[in-house]
């Protein structure tokens, strides 16, 4: 470890005091500290949103024409899978939050084919556009997020211009779960198509 163990056990402590305020917000949100273990703490996102059926159907496009638009149909009570998320600060806060997707039930890391949740999450940078958060990292090969405030995106190879250290005064556990909560819960809408006779399965961003 970068830090002593004390010093990280303490700032682990007060971590998790934060979470247990915001207890009532986050659950709201759809946000469950499952457990908090130094260094770990393991979240249950649940999402929330309905499944949109999207129903081609024909509209007037002008004079004689016609238009395939679709028609979103919401289906109560399905929504997106839960998921996990553990966080991992060892050394924090020398170094920034790690953080890994988790099969709810076993906890295993899930990788990208098995993590549908946030296929089209997104956060929105200076330039008022829309930026995918989930990629594979180079060298776990597991997806990460690609935010600030994360280990995985600090210490990947891309960012070494854009230090931990810059934003360490300014970052917390609490504020990165909001973070995820608004890329990959808030911003996401499942979905299903309706293609023909054949159904496509779709994970669509929010507006």
């Amino acid at each position: 470890m970068r830090l002593d163990s004390e010093v990280a056990r303490k700032k682990f402590e007060l971590e998790v005091e934060t979470l247990e305020r915001h207890s009532i917000g986050l659950r709201q949100r759809g946000c469950w500290v499952f457990k908090s273990e130094f260094p770990i703490i393991d979240v249950v996102l649940v999402p929330k949103h309905p499944v949109q059926l999207l129903i081609p159907v024909a509209a007037p496009a002008g004079p004689g024409g016609l238009n395939i638009v679709l028609q979103q149909n919401p289906v109560p009570f399905l929504s997106a899978r839960a998921f996990g998320v553990r966080i991992g600060l060892d050394d924090f806060d020398q170094r920034a939050p790690s953080v890994s997707f988790r099969d709810p039930w076993t906890w295993e890391p899930l990788d990208y084919a098995t993590n549908p949740n946030c296929f089209n999450g997104y956060h929105i940078d200076n330039q008022n556009r829309k930026v995918p958060v989930l990629l594979i990292h180079p060298e776990s090969k597991l997806p990460f997020l690609c935010m600030r405030g994360i280990r995985e995106y600090h210490e990947h190879p891309q960012h070494t211009g854009d230090d931990w250290m810059l934003y360490r005064g300014n970052m917390s556990v609490f504020g990165l779960l909001s973070n995820i909560l608004d890329a990959c819960i808030d911003r996401v809408r499942p979905s299903l198509i309706l293609q023909g006779i054949g159904i496509a399965c779709s994970m669509m961003p929010g507006e």
